[in-house]
């Protein structure tokens, strides 16, 4: 059983492994909250009410994190999956342009 600095302490790998999961989750559910707020930005230009501008925005960025936020260990698959698939596909067509 290996422990794994953070910060002050010292954690076990299944707490070092739920420190992981939980840091990917508050990432995923920023990076996703800005990415749909900002679109719902572009796509609310034309409404001249603030406050319903405003609340469209915070909304769909909170809840749009909050579901990928849930389903992050399904995301963090896809994208591993598409990653690795991305890397054959390359060294693949390295091999195939050379021959």
């Amino acid at each position: 059983m290996a422990r794994h600095r953070v910060g002050d302490s010292y954690l076990s790998d299944e707490e070092y492994a739920g420190h992981r999961s939980e840091n990917w989750k508050v990432s995923l559910f920023l990076v996703v909250g800005i990415v749909v707020g900002l679109i719902v930005y572009s796509q609310t230009l034309t409404i001249e009410i603030k406050f319903i501008r405003f609340g469209l925005i915070i909304i769909s960025g909170i809840f749009s994190g909050f579901i990928a936020a849930k389903f992050s260990e399904v995301i963090r698959t896809i994208l591993s999956i598409v990653l690795c698939l991305g890397v054959l596909y390359a060294i693949g067509a390295l091999i195939w342009n050379a021959m």
